[in-house]
């Protein structure tokens, strides 16, 4: 890996908020691959009704890093925390790992200049 690819990896290290638009397209490009990726996460009607309105603290509980919930309310469908409401009943959320995987990618695109 070349220094510049090593520095931008190691200053973007857990950044995957979607502040980036180039970031944001490259999850939508890769939304159905997510989906198919995702499992299935069954969740109880107490646990929504705890955590009614608020995915962050959801993913917190299951131990899911929260600066990735835009990702996963865009392959739920869910446009922001409102729909995350005690009649959801299931999330479809992909391994982080595969999340990781993607960002390397997308860094290494970017800078390759792709």
């Amino acid at each position: 890996m070349s220094g510049n690819l090593v520095s931008l990896l190691n200053n973007s290290l857990n950044n995957y908020d979607d502040t980036s638009p180039t970031w944001r397209a490259f999850i939508d490009d890769h939304k159905a691959y997510l989906i198919a990726n995702s499992k299935t996460y069954t969740i109880s009607m107490s646990y929504m009704q705890a955590y009614i309105y608020d995915i962050k603290r959801y993913l917190r509980s299951i131990n899911y890093p929260t600066n990735v919930a835009w990702i996963i309310q865009l392959i739920n469908n869910l446009v922001n925390d409102i729909p995350f409401i005690d009649t959801i009943g299931t999330l479809l959320i992909p391994p982080f790992e595969l999340i990781q995987n993607l960002y390397t990618n997308y860094i290494s695109a970017q800078s390759s200049g792709t």
